[in-house]
């Protein structure tokens, strides 16, 4: 049977990269909803004096911008989920193969006579066997949905 090493490299993946990308998505989630109010408080004001049918038409699109707003600031939120999920994947990997390192720097260290009485011990099933590294860990699934139209796009199909 073949002898297959774990891989003991280092992950490659950018820790500080994704802690920003995560407080970029929160942010930008943060200020959309921040800004519902002061939307809702202009388009009122506009609306005092106006009536009519472009008045219904500009209230049916504040209505729409905002659900489009909620629903952009919850798929920021989603997007922060989904790297944090990866980040925790990568760091669980990294655990992974510095544990490998370690079992591989103690078998490195072992004398030649050591190992000679582990092949003797193992032939006659009388030694017991050093614990490999543990396998890899599954890869992480990120889905993303399948594009569905947002309310603005539903809004102008009704014109």
């Amino acid at each position: 049977m073949a002898h297959l090493e774990a891989n003991t490299d280092r992950v490659k993946f950018d820790f500080v990269a994704a802690q920003r990308l995560i407080a970029e998505f929160l942010n930008a989630a943060t200020a959309l909803r921040g800004t519902a109010d002061a939307r809702r408080t202009l388009a009122g004001k506009a609306l005092v004096d106006w009536k009519g049918t472009f008045a219904r038409q500009f209230a049916a699109d504040v209505e729409t911008g905002d659900a489009d707003a909620r629903r952009l600031a919850g798929s920021f939120e989603s997007a922060a989920d989904k790297v944090r999920m990866l980040v925790r994947s990568a760091e669980q990997e990294e655990e992974r193969r510095a544990h490998a390192r370690r079992y591989q720097e103690q078998q490195d260290r072992r004398s030649r006579l050591e190992r000679i009485g582990d092949s003797i011990e193992n032939l006659f099933g009388l030694g017991e066997e050093v614990p490999p590294p543990p396998p890899p860990a599954p890869q992480p699934h990120v889905t993303v949905p399948a594009a569905t139209p947002t309310a603005a796009q539903l809004h102008a199909n009704r014109k």
